[in-house]
């Protein structure tokens, strides 16, 4: 197992934000986190990259505790976070901004060689690699922004809202880089408003309470072959998992009674 985690709880100020979090990933797995607004998808994600301060709960990383580890540590040892809002250094060049994700690397000819598969999957972008970042469209900053992550030869590449504010045919083009790079073995985390990311034909997803409520009646259908089912002790209040089976089909509708048997957590 590539990552395993048990009872993530954070908190801002003295405020829940998460609580009693536990779940696990298969290395070349993709994972799925979707939920609402203020459901703590962000919070869950920093708190996994070392960016949000853990207040219980381990972390356990290709079978190392890394819970107490700074954000750089995470780095070396493969766990990337893309952030949500691209966040590319606007005022550097793409190439720039692409060299900077391997600041930690030595190997400084693969590097290279990664730089050059980076600019054969986007031409444009290697035709304007001179050029600011902040000159690119927002689906052009988001691919920049995944192979900014990429270029730090992640094992476990971590996303958050990848294709949020983007237009349908930029999204599609950063969907489509990271199921390239799904296929290639890369394991995933992303998170989301909405399920419809299909990054790979085998993914997982967790949901909040309120997004699998509408999944059961729509968004599931956007991954095909997919089956719904409790799991009482995966996300926060979000006691819900949506995995692929081949043979099976999404369930309907789920009861209110359904709900209100399933143990309360806190997922906010």
């Amino acid at each position: 197992m590539l990552l395993r985690c048990e009872g993530l709880s954070a908190d801002y100020h003295g405020i829940p934000a998460l609580h009693g979090v536990d779940f696990q990933l298969a290395e070349g797995e993709c994972l799925g986190i979707v939920g609402p607004n203020g459901a703590g998808k962000t919070t869950l994600l920093g708190v996994l990259a070392g960016i949000v301060p853990l207040s219980a709960g381990r972390i356990e990383y290709a079978g190392e505790a890394i819970e107490r580890m700074p954000v750089e540590a995470r780095v070396r040892r493969g766990m990337v976070l893309v952030p949500e809002g691209r966040r590319v250094f606007a005022g550097l060049s793409i190439e720039e901004n692409l060299l900077a994700g391997a600041y930690l690397r030595t190997d400084r000819v693969a590097v290279r060689g990664d730089l050059r598969r980076f600019y054969r999957r986007f031409p444009l972008l290697h035709a304007r690699r001179r050029e600011a970042a902040g000159a690119l469209s927002g689906g052009q900053q988001q691919l920049l922004a995944i192979g900014r992550a990429v270029m730090a030869s992640p094992r476990l590449l971590v996303i958050d809202e990848p294709t949020m504010g983007l237009s349908p045919a930029a999204a599609r083009e950063v969907t489509d880089f990271l199921r390239t790079l799904s296929t290639e073995g890369l394991s995933m985390i992303w998170a989301g408003e909405r399920g419809d990311c299909r990054i790979s034909p085998g993914i997982r997803f967790a949901l909040g309470k309120s997004a699998a409520k509408s999944c059961t009646q729509s968004r599931c259908r956007a991954v095909p072959g997919a089956i719904c089912a409790a799991r009482s002790t995966f996300l926060g209040n979000a006691d819900f998992l949506v995995e692929r089976h081949p043979a099976a089909r999404v369930k309907s509708e789920c009861s209110e009674e359904f709900w209100s048997e399933r143990r309360a957590l806190t997922f906010r």
